[in-house]
């Protein structure tokens, strides 16, 4: 009886031996690549075992390696990996690798290049997209930038007065990347404007009065006011003259 259970239980592990399916170890692959090739390759145990990629026989060393081209096209890739030995149960693997070849978008919103600014710190705010990578990386001059289904709001930069340089670099997955610079010119002082006009004047006097600016490129708009009378308006920094004749009562000129 004790005999019977001995060889019992030696049949019984032996069949839970027997029935453990071959091991396969392969080495990395890339899951983004922009290579229209890669190579499968690893190592099955036991060693002489049969190793297929969908219907296609793979060639496996006396040692158990084993080593197989991939040809990729453009997008998503499917592989059927298989491994068997004798009556044990198959191993079983599919493999999906991304062909990318073309760079992430990147946008910046809200403001154009060369804009003139007149508050630090400022905030700049974009959107980053990609055909087949949703898990793109992206930089600030080098510092990372946070993003939030495929938006970012980079806060705090901190602008110096003139010209305040920033470039952004998003990069995929597969190493493709796009770059995208602005320039911000940043003026925290009001426009002086140069003012042509005599401080003295009697009833009947003939005078010039004229209005220009160090800048005009910097001035987006301004208008002239004459005893509460808009006397001129313009939408850019160019330069205004008028003759005028003394009424001879006191005047007061506004800008705006």
């Amino acid at each position: 009886m004790i005999r019977s259970f001995f060889v019992w239980l030696a049949l019984a592990c032996a069949v839970c031996f027997a029935q453990e399916p071959p091991s396969v170890v392969l080495d990395p692959l890339p899951e983004f690549t922009r290579e229209d090739s890669v190579t499968l390759s690893g190592t099955v145990t036991p060693a002489d075992s049969v190793v297929t990629l969908g219907s296609l026989a793979v060639t496996v060393n006396p040692d158990g390696t084993f080593s197989h081209p991939l040809t990729l096209n453009d997008g998503f890739n499917s592989f059927f990996l298989a491994a068997t030995h004798g009556d044990d149960p198959p191993f079983q693997r599919g493999l999906t690798l991304t062909r990318d070849t073309q760079p992430p978008t990147l946008t910046l919103t809200g403001v154009s290049d060369r804009a003139r600014v007149n508050r630090t710190p400022y905030t700049l705010v974009g959107r980053v997209a990609d055909d087949h990578d949703d898990r793109l990386s992206l930089t600030r001059d080098g510092n990372p930038v946070v993003l939030e289904n495929g938006a970012f709001r980079d806060p705090d930069l901190a602008l110096q007065p003139g010209d305040n340089r920033f470039t952004y670099l998003v990069t995929d997955r597969a190493g493709n990347s796009a770059e995208q610079s602005i320039t911000l010119s940043f003026n925290d002082q009001p426009p002086q404007p140069a003012i042509t006009a005599p401080d003295h004047l009697a009833a009947g006097d003939n005078f010039t009065f004229a209005v220009s600016f160090a800048q005009p490129e910097h001035i987006a708009a301004y208008r002239v006011i004459l005893n509460q009378t808009t006397l001129h308006q313009a939408e850019d920094g160019a330069p205004f003259q008028i003759q005028q004749v003394a009424d001879g009562n006191e005047t007061l000129l506004r800008f705006s």
